[in-house]
């Protein structure tokens, strides 16, 4: 499966939202974040779109995803949530927001896994 740039950029720009949603950033969030950029073959263009786009934007072109993709795009949510081994009340509301509004489906850490380990 192949992400097209503008989808790369709008999955990017979720995962920042998720990282920020516990109001601090942890390195292993970077870590893990990095890795999957590299997996996704996002590219310094990408992550510049991303840095543009707003909340809104990325939702809309998340939309247009195929339910495939978008199985994708909410494990990595889920695996950047739980990154740093500290899941509070903010984050699990921001997966279930961004799932909301993106049309994602919500997945278990168990089902995120398993899709990462398909996908990737």
């Amino acid at each position: 499966m192949n992400f097209k740039s503008n989808e790369k950029a709008a999955i990017l720009r979720l995962l920042s939202l998720m990282s920020i949603s516990d109001g601090s950033v942890d390195p292993r969030e970077i870590g893990i974040t990095q890795l999957f950029m590299k997996r996704l073959g996002a590219t310094n263009s990408d992550v510049a779109t991303s840095a543009r786009m707003s909340d809104s934007q990325a939702c809309s072109i998340a939309k247009g995803m195929s339910f495939e993709k978008k199985k994708v795009a909410s494990a990595l949510l889920v695996e950047l949530m739980v990154a740093d081994n500290d899941v509070d009340r903010q984050e699990v509301a921001t997966l279930v927001g961004i799932c909301a509004k993106c049309e994602f489906p919500m997945l278990t850490l168990f089902d995120a896994q398993s899709v990462l380990a398909e996908y990737f």
